[in-house]
């Protein structure tokens, strides 16, 4: 490790038992992939992966595209509704009995229909909340377990060291601008160094 790291700094850096290596910063040891996983964000059930810096940008593709194609689903279905129960302004129970007749003629149907609007709900509070950590610069993990990393607390202020302003967070994530290798930051003193010295950075 750098000499010039205070003591402070080297607090922060923390060792994997079971890699056998100092876990870079923003990383976390996945029990389910049993590896350490480099700015690490959560586990996906539905894809069976752990998803961090060499994911984590088309995981939130999927994500999006998942929940447009669900939006079209929905809202071509809805339409169908429409057109085999077509109601009448004065009608005040419209959806209800839309539902209803739909029920006594195809109660498959709209049972499929309430999955994948409870589906498109799901989608859309994930998207929500990778969009919060984005525009944040903050994992789903960093934001949940926040108390358990020193470098978020500063006599007991929480102070994000990796918050560059909305705007800028956002560039990052995407690879636009102010690129960090995560595999090779092990300090906020580290991050700082790399920020002033980009040249001398491999990027992954």
């Amino acid at each position: 490790m750098n000499n010039e790291n205070s003591p402070i700094q080297l607090r922060y850096l923390k060792f994997c038992p079971t890699c056998q290596i100092i876990k870079p910063l923003r990383s976390k040891h996945d029990s389910i992939s049993n590896k350490c996983i480099a700015k690490f964000d959560h586990y996906c059930g539905w894809g069976y992966s752990s998803v961090g810096q060499e994911n984590h940008r088309q995981f939130v593709l999927f994500l999006s595209f998942f929940l447009i194609l669900l939006c079209i689903f929905n809202i071509r279905m809805l339409s169908h509704f429409l057109m085999v129960y077509q109601p009448t302004k004065s009608n005040n129970y419209i959806y209800f009995k839309i539902f209803l007749n739909l029920y006594e003629q195809n109660p498959s149907l709209l049972l499929w229909y309430i999955i994948w609007t409870i589906l498109n709900i799901f989608v859309l509070n994930q998207l929500v909340h990778q969009a919060k950590g984005i525009f944040n610069n903050l994992t789903i993990n960093e934001f949940i377990n926040k108390n358990k990393y020193q470098h978020f607390w500063n006599h007991h202020l929480f102070i994000n060291p990796f918050n560059l302003g909305y705007t800028n967070n956002f560039k990052q994530f995407w690879g636009i601008s102010n690129h960090i290798n995560w595999y090779d930051t092990f300090t906020t003193q580290h991050l700082s160094k790399q920020d002033t010295d980009q040249d001398n950075v491999i990027y992954i």
